[in-house]
């Protein structure tokens, strides 16, 4: 179920102009269509690469049967992997919230840490996170940027990590870890052995990153602590809160990275072809906001929270948009089994 949490205000912006695509379109990085890509390895997780098998995975993740979670058990039985009964719980909680007879309640829960404050210091730190790494980029005389490998992927356990008030080495891990369990949640039915033990290993090391952060409370300068706002609107009702605060970080670095990078992608590809657009939008920084508030209809779905995808795509925007007249694609030299769709090469003058 989706938590309610605040929106930003509509905008007079023509709807015309949010999507060159009809709406309900299938996203596509590339704006092209593109033939099938066949599935592949990486680190030990099978990754889909083919656009209708995402989303029909997806819509099957929504099916209220709990699919996934049994995919995974399946797998791990036919595969003969012992996984503690602590992470199937996990792995249900996080991966099939549906199923979860008090999910109405702890999604409540989850968006009060999602007030316009909170989200105001996650797009801020999104900003600042983007800027010095298309800094860096620069520094090492780099001239383009994959923006989704590089920059829209990483952001949000970079985010995160802030905001649950994690030391650097656990930023960067969370990185890895968010990876895996996308994997996971897309395709489990198709998992090989050690792509079975990286996602329970993942679902345990999560589980025990923010029980950390919740027990050592650790504070980040300029942003709210994600545990202190979850602990002041805790009730009672709702159960331990320790083991109910662990869940709802797993959950929050899944919503907030699950349609992020597809959002962006879009978005970015969307001005690239509207440079009239970027120039409307970088003159009214304002409207940047509503801009992405309704673009952000046909990628995002019901079962995440949009404004954390939202607040990332408008911290991208922000960064780039200032020299946009600078910025083109950039074709990329890639191995023959990877496809343009699955990257966004841009060239750019800072």
């Amino acid at each position: 179920m989706t938590p309610t949490v605040p929106s930003p205000p509509s905008s007079s912006m023509p709807e015309t102009l949010l999507d060159p695509a009809p709406l309900g379109a299938g996203y596509r990085l590339d704006m092209r269509r593109s033939p099938a890509r066949p599935v592949h390895k990486n680190g030990g997780i099978a990754m889909l690469t083919e656009r209708h098998d995402i989303d029909a995975t997806r819509k099957n993740c929504r099916s209220g049967a709990g699919i996934v979670p049994a995919a995974l058990q399946a797998r791990a039985r036919h595969w003969g992997i012992d996984v503690p009964a602590r992470v199937w719980l996990d792995v249900a909680r996080v991966l099939a919230p549906e199923e979860d007879s008090q999910s109405g309640h702890h999604g409540a829960w989850e968006a009060s840490a999602c007030s316009l404050a909170a989200l105001a210091a996650l797009r801020a730190c999104a900003r600042t996170a983007v800027q010095n790494r298309l800094t860096l980029i620069h520094s090492h005389g780099r001239s383009t940027v994959d923006l989704i490998e590089e920059i829209a992927i990483p952001l949000w356990p970079h985010v995160m990590a802030q905001w649950s008030g994690l030391a650097e080495q656990q930023s960067r891990r969370l990185q890895h870890l968010s990876r895996t369990l996308r994997a996971a949640a897309l395709m489990p039915d198709k998992l090989s052995a050690a792509g079975v033990r990286s996602a329970v290993d993942a679902f345990d090391e999560l589980h025990r990153i923010f029980a950390s952060a919740y027990r050592q409370p650790r504070n980040v300068a300029g942003m709210p602590s994600l545990f202190a706002s979850l602990q002041l609107a805790w009730k009672p009702t709702l159960g331990s809160i320790e083991s109910e605060a662990v869940i709802a970080g797993m959950r929050l670095l899944r919503a907030g990275g699950e349609t992020a990078p597809a959002l962006i992608g879009h978005l970015t590809n969307l001005l690239l072809e509207q440079r009239e657009l970027a120039i409307e939008l970088n003159a009214q920084p304002d409207a940047i906001r509503s801009f992405v508030a309704r673009a952000s209809r046909h990628v995002a779905t019901p079962q995440i929270m949009p404004p954390l995808a939202q607040v990332q795509a408008e911290a991208v925007l922000e960064v780039l948009l200032p020299n946009f007249d600078c910025t083109a694609r950039a074709a990329r030299r890639m191995r023959p089994e990877s496809n343009a769709s699955e990257h966004l090469v841009l060239r750019l003058r800072m």
